[in-house]
């Protein structure tokens, strides 16, 4: 996996202004959007997390834990006209890592179209496309290991263009990132609101130019702890070949399936690694289908905009209860393959504070260095967004 490059200077700097920006004097100009005055919003989210693991999930096979700093996150957005606006974003990991993570200016032509320049993801299937904050276990599938960079900017530049419609979304982009450019297409459809029930079917292409990759393929199961611990391990389902891969395709298919309630997902993903000098191509594959039901009756919102789902609506003072279970398979064509099972537990109290839970249980056939291909891991997180 390719690791998101740091720029500590440039970050740095980000944050001042950020912080710059939020001074009573910035704070007593806003204005409402779409006035002919410039208007500020700020917003932030911290994430702690604590996990622990063992068997598969560790290098020989012992219980560990980490506790870390998952992210911490401020953003700035502001609005000069009512077509014109820019957004920053700056990110604080456990490593002390401060980086700019999100800057574009974007504006909005016309009723449901609008453009974006700057530092921006890849609009590339369901999960992804969700902030952090809203997803149903404490990271996202294990699939997207099998394409870290499929839904990543990376630090570079990009032109991206979203429109919608009567229920329907699409998005497409152009992506200059550090070692090579992407190409990334999303569309997705859903049912007539009937305020409960919904039903959307989606679809996703990425294509590469210029890349030039060893193809290793690795995976932390869905535990991030197994990397903030020295005895944790990913597991590897395919080997580095040095420069042996240049251009890459990717293909994601996703369903949602919203019914007051109840909340069915699931996602397939696809990605192939084309060989250089007349080498053998990769072809790396996966799915994941996630069940969710809310005991206190909380509903996920539906955001017609992205063509995705927002956190639960926190309503009364018992917040919202949420339980899932989510099963994740990944395969590498002529190499390894892993399961994963996961149930989780979650607690949204006035969409500013969060509480998770999820246990796992993971098969590898990338075994540690005691034999074992299996391990049980659980995960833990407190969320303050503001």
């Amino acid at each position: 996996m390719r690791q998101r490059p740091h720029r500590p200077a440039e970050a740095a700097a980000a944050l001042l202004l950020c912080a710059a920006l939020q001074s009573p004097d910035a704070a007593a100009t806003g204005t409402p959007a779409g006035s002919a005055q410039p208007s500020w919003r700020f917003d932030g989210r911290v994430q702690v997390d604590h996990s622990g693991f063992d068997g598969v999930y560790s290098r020989r096979g012992s219980w560990h834990s980490a506790s870390y700093l998952r992210r911490a996150t401020l953003g700035a957005t502001l609005q000069w006209a009512p077509s014109w606006q820019a957004e920053l974003e700056v990110e604080a990991d456990s490593q002390g890592d401060v980086a700019l993570e999100t800057a574009f200016i974007r504006h909005t032509p016309a009723e449901g179209l609008h453009w974006r320049l700057g530092r921006i993801d890849p609009d590339f299937g369901l999960e992804p496309s969700s902030s952090s904050a809203w997803t149903f276990g404490v990271e996202r599938s294990a699939l997207w290991d099998l394409a870290p960079d499929v839904a990543a900017g990376l630090a570079g530049l990009a032109l991206r263009l979203d429109a919608r419609g009567d229920r329907w979304h699409a998005s497409a982009g152009a992506y200059d990132k550090p070692d090579h450019q992407a190409f990334v297409t999303r569309m997705v459809a859903w049912s007539q609101d009937t305020g409960r029930e919904r039903l959307q079917v989606g679809a996703s292409v990425a294509t590469t130019r210029g890349l030039r990759s060893d193809g290793r393929i690795r995976t932390r199961l869905g535990v991030r702890g197994v990397t903030e611990n020295d005895s944790g391990r990913r597991s590897t389902l395919a080997d580095a070949k040095a420069g042996a891969f240049g251009r890459e395709t990717a293909l994601g298919i996703e369903l949602a399936w919203q019914n007051g309630p109840w909340m069915l997902q699931a996602e397939a993903l696809q990605r192939q690694l084309r060989g250089l000098g007349g080498g053998s191509d990769r072809t790396v594959q996966g799915a994941y289908v996630l069940v969710a039901w809310s005991p206190s009756g909380g509903m996920r919102r539906h955001d017609a905009e992205r063509g995705r789902f927002r956190g639960p609506r926190a309503t009364g003072e018992g917040g919202v209860w949420e339980v899932f279970y989510r099963h994740d398979l990944l395969e590498v064509r002529d190499g390894r393959d892993a399961a994963l099972h996961t149930v989780g537990l979650s607690w949204t109290a006035r969409a500013t504070w969060r509480a998770m839970f999820n246990l796992h249980q993971a098969r590898s056939q990338d075994r540690n260095a005691v034999g074992d291909g299996q391990g049980m891991a659980f995960s833990a997180r407190w969320q303050a967004s503001f």
